[in-house]
């Protein structure tokens, strides 16, 4: 895909979409809750990143209500970091609770995040970080 630019508070910020696709046998289970962080932060427009995913991977396939479900991750306690205009958070801006560290959060998680095969397969765009952060 071509360069975009995404607006994110003042500041723009470049992103280009991965060129190569994935097989979803290359995804591990650890692939999943860096990959959901990845998509959520991506879904909502570049506005929150739910993270610090906490859970249990079953891979036990279930049968409910006559249906077989997939295995699946069971995940709790999320932090949800939501951006902010101008780049700063105020206490009133935590949307999210004491846990919302704002951009500061959202930095944070793509300073370290590598992006995996289930990152590719969902072709979600690569986090380019802004030069002055």
């Amino acid at each position: 895909g071509d360069p975009c630019s995404v607006s994110f508070g003042k500041r723009k910020r470049k992103r280009k979409e991965l060129d190569f696709d994935s097989d979803p046998a290359d995804i591990l289970p650890e692939h999943i809750p860096q990959a959901f962080s990845h998509f959520s932060f991506q879904f909502s427009e570049w506005t929150m990143l739910v993270c610090d995913l906490q859970g249990v991977y079953n891979d036990q396939k279930r049968v409910r209500e006559g249906k077989v479900h997939p295995a699946m991750y069971e995940m709790t306690d999320p932090a949800i970091h939501h951006a902010t205009e101008g780049g700063r958070a105020t206490a009133s801006q935590h949307i999210f609770g004491r846990t919302d560290k704002g951009n500061k959060g959202i930095y944070d998680f793509f300073r370290t995040h590598k992006c995996n095969a289930a990152c590719r397969l969902l072709k979600l765009r690569q986090y380019i970080m802004p030069t002055n952060n």
